[in-house]
């Protein structure tokens, strides 16, 4: 299955899909210059739960659909508790409140 990358790409202009024991390579291509790679379908949806990867075509998209459905899941991330979402290693940091940690009291002098 064809599936489209949005994540930024390294200084070479890939973006590497580590799935199992293989990686698969996205590289640009097409009129878009999207980052376009191939994926096995027993493996596509694992890449599209990571909601980093979406259907190049209307087929893969159909396609995409019939293998959720067959998963018999309604939506790719729903019921997972946030610890088992996949982790981006590439995310920006967290700011704001969330990203605030208490800072041990200074001793006084």
């Amino acid at each position: 299955m064809k599936l489209i990358c949005e994540l930024p790409a390294r200084k070479d202009g890939t973006v590497l899909l580590a799935l199992g024991d293989k990686e698969y390579v996205f590289k640009r291509s097409g009129a878009s210059g999207a980052l376009e790679g191939e994926v096995p379908e027993a493996l596509a949806l694992a890449a599209l739960d990571t909601n980093h990867f979406y259907p190049a075509t209307e087929e893969d998209e159909a396609l995409a659909e019939q293998l959720d459905k067959a998963r018999g899941a309604s939506g790719a991330l729903e019921g997972k508790a946030p610890d088992d979402l996949p982790h981006d290693p590439n995310a920006p940091p967290i700011e704001g409140a969330a990203a605030k940690k208490k800072q041990p009291a200074k001793a006084k002098a």
